[in-house]
């Protein structure tokens, strides 16, 4: 079933990418590329230990075209890096050993978005899609490998964003997950034992506090093929 849903998806996308050609409309492309990193120090009986560095990237370009001043249509990927180093004392012999975690992942969404409010240069937007995604966890203790799953998923959401325009030609997008609605279907391979989980979850942020999710805010710069209208 997750496979046929996956070709569904796939069709749509190519019967989508395959309309921006053959269609007149108002094209733009749009990129967002997020990063953090993190390093300090671990202590252990004592002994000051260098805690290695820890990094996470995430790429997302974007295609669309708008239908017109209200709607606008496109197909969206994301690939994600993490990565995390940390010295740990294994529960095994109690020496201490390095522990790497990586969850290298890609998702894949076809999109529509409407604008809601709109005021000279600032629009208030809100996006929906439905998408599938996939992101590996490989877990290491030393050179043995303790945890290797593969997490893949299929759902809809929905989100707000305000967009503000910079020029006749580029715009910028904020989001964050606050006011997140996520519906989806996520199904959880243990490589090592063969086992197969499947769950469906429910997810909306409703959280007041914006200012405590000041780290998820996501940036995107948008170029427009033509003159953006507004």
């Amino acid at each position: 079933m997750l496979a046929n849903s996956k070709k569904r998806i796939i069709n749509i996308l190519v019967i989508l990418t395959v309309h921006f050609v053959s269609v007149n409309a108002q094209f733009f492309v749009e990129g967002s590329v997020g990063a953090q990193y993190w390093g300090g120090s671990s202590s252990l009986d004592g002994n000051i230990k260098d805690n290695p560095s820890s990094y996470s990237l995430n790429v997302s370009p974007l295609m669309g075209y708008r239908l017109n001043e209200n709607v606008s249509l496109g197909v969206r990927t994301t690939f994600l890096r993490n990565t995390r180093r940390f010295i740990y004392p294994d529960p095994d012999t109690g020496d201490e050993v390095l522990w790497e975690r990586k969850s290298p992942g890609w998702s894949l969404a076809a999109f529509d978005r409407y604008k809601l409010w709109g005021a000279k240069k600032f629009s208030l937007l809100v996006e929906s899609s439905i998408y599938m995604s996939e992101y590996n966890q490989v877990e290491k203790r030393g050179s043995a490998t303790t945890q290797n799953l593969t997490h893949s998923a299929i759902g809809i959401n929905a989100f707000p964003l305000i967009s503000c325009d910079l020029s006749e030609r580029f715009s910028i997008t904020f989001s964050t997950d606050f006011l997140r609605l996520d519906l989806y279907t996520l199904t959880e391979n243990n490589k090592d034992t063969g086992k197969k989980t499947k769950n469906a979850h429910f997810e909306f942020n409703g959280q007041s506090t914006i200012l405590n999710s000041l780290s998820e805010i996501r940036i995107g710069i948008i170029y427009h093929f033509k003159k953006s209208g507004k």
